[in-house]
């Protein structure tokens, strides 16, 4: 995110005002930021590229979800998932992973997580 944008962004959290485009009054807001990176942040705020106050704003409460390879527990699970969800927009074919083709999935290295699957 761009150093400007993460002013605004700050701003807004700050302030919990936006001003609509095109208009000269400010909304009151209340919301909440869920976020995700896969940067490394402290490092980038080391090197100047992301804001340390925006951060400490954002990082109020912090989950790690190690990735996809460091679970295979939950390939099985969100396979399934997956499949489920593309039977919804696409006429099933496959109801269901082989063994085999579930121990590939376990296998395999999944470098993107999730976005491996495409």
């Amino acid at each position: 995110m761009p150093l400007a944008l993460q002013v605004k962004l700050l701003r807004v959290l700050q302030e919990r005002k936006v001003r609509p485009l095109g208009s000269n009054k400010d909304l009151d807001i209340d919301v909440r930021i869920i976020s995700a990176t896969h940067r490394d942040l402290p490092k980038a705020m080391a090197k100047g590229e992301f804001r340390e106050d925006l951060y400490y704003r954002l990082n109020v409460v912090n989950l790690k979800i190690p990735a996809l390879n460091e679970r295979a527990e939950d390939i099985p699970l969100l396979a399934d998932h997956l499949l489920r969800e593309s039977a919804k927009r696409h006429k099933p074919f496959v109801r269901s992973f082989s063994t085999d083709a579930m121990k590939r999935l376990m296998a395999a290295s999944w470098p993107g997580n999730v976005r491996s699957t495409g």
